[in-house]
């Protein structure tokens, strides 16, 4: 985890050092969570993709979730 320091206050996180740029626009809570639904899934025996691309390229999808035979689904984290 780093320390950083945001709006005066310091905070942990575990996606940033002191002094570089955030990664996204996303905060440490929604990072967090897109890992959680994605180890999740890989528990559970399914493949997990964070920041997929949809087929058509339309949409970045938060965490994309795939079963065997084919069943799918996506998971946006708003």
């Amino acid at each position: 985890m780093y320390l950083v320091q945001r709006d005066g206050v310091w905070l942990a996180s575990h996606y940033r050092k002191p002094g570089e740029k955030p990664i996204s626009h996303e905060s440490d809570e929604h990072l967090a969570r897109k890992e959680r639904v994605a180890k999740d899934s890989e528990d559970h025996g399914f493949h997990a993709d964070i920041e997929s691309q949809t087929e058509d390229g339309h949409a970045r999808l938060d965490v994309a979730s795939t079963a065997p035979p084919a069943s799918s689904w996506a998971t946006s984290l708003s």
